[in-house]
């Protein structure tokens, strides 16, 4: 799974937050407070995060509407993935980062490796 640039992040947060499918003007909308961009620019990572297979789109009238195809999560479970099949041993590298967890961290993921189980 490929890491994400700044502005795919910033839009892929935007799609992660909403209910419901969102134009490209709604997600522009959401954008300007914090990263103003062209409409046209937001248009074309949209289509760039679609043939990643991150966003799905839908024809509604004359506009596409997009939304995450997986949630984000699953985007950080995909890249936590690809990095361990990066190490040469893989054990090794879950050991140490299990070692860098706060308490709470690993209280959580000794329930849910409880819970795969």
């Amino acid at each position: 799974m490929q890491p994400l640039g700044s502005l795919e992040a910033s839009i892929m947060h935007v799609l992660w937050s909403s209910p419901s499918a969102r134009s490209v003007a709604d997600v522009v909308e959401s954008l300007e407070p914090t990263h103003p961009v062209a409409y046209t620019t937001v248009m074309t990572v949209l289509e760039r995060l679609r043939e990643k297979q991150l966003v799905e789109r839908t024809k509604s009238g004359r506009a596409f509407l997009y939304l995450a195809s997986m949630t984000g999560e699953e985007y950080i479970s995909g890249r936590l993935d690809d990095a361990l099949n990066e190490a040469s041993d893989r054990t090794a590298a879950l050991a140490r980062f299990a070692g860098t967890l706060s308490e709470s961290e690993a209280i959580a993921l000794r329930r849910a490796l409880d819970e795969s189980t």
